[in-house]
């Protein structure tokens, strides 16, 4: 998505599945584009070698509401979702679940990009290295509050959450659990 000359808002009849099949990642939203997606199940999303993002790679400015990301891998970073170089996203009351990466399984945050996470659930979702429901890096902020982050599973470290490198992570009112 590159047009910055509005918003561009995709809504789903709340049975609306968008499904890449495994031949690239579903959306990537630019620098300086606002995105707004509703009532939508986004899968099938995979990227290799180097390609961060199986399912969304954010750098604008990104809504979720009522979406279910799942079913998505990366080989490297963010199966779900990647956030990153100051991008701005939005979860809320959503689902990101059953992705699969290198580090974030279900969501990878880096580079100063800000995530807000509310009345979301983010389980299920596998890394080979860290951070398999949310890695948090590189100056990246993250804001959780009531949702649940649980049954993600790592190889290395932080099955629920992984926060490195002066990255910052609010939680409140929210469960976290294996």
């Amino acid at each position: 998505i590159t047009d910055p000359t509005g918003v561009l808002e995709i809504i789903g009849s709340g049975g609306t599945v968008i499904d890449a099949d495994g031949v690239d990642r579903i959306f990537q939203v630019q620098a300086n584009i606002t995105a707004i997606l509703r009532n939508l199940t986004l899968t099938g999303g995979s990227v290799t070698g180097s390609a961060d993002g199986g399912g969304i790679h954010n750098s604008g400015s990104l809504v979720l509401t009522g979406v279910t990301v799942t079913g998505n891998q990366s080989e490297a970073s963010g199966g779900g979702l990647f956030n990153t170089l100051g991008g701005d996203l939005t979860i809320d009351e959503s689902v990101v679940s059953a992705n699969s990466a290198l580090d974030g399984g279900g969501l990878y945050n880096n580079d100063s990009g800000t995530v807000s996470i509310r009345n979301s659930s983010v389980n299920g979702n596998s890394a080979e290295d860290d951070g398999a429901g949310v890695f948090n890096d590189l100056d990246g902020t993250i804001d959780v509050v009531n949702s649940d982050i649980n049954s993600n599973n790592a190889v290395g470290q932080g099955g629920g959450i992984y926060n490195n490198d002066a990255a910052v992570i609010n939680v409140s009112n929210s469960r976290l659990s294996l």
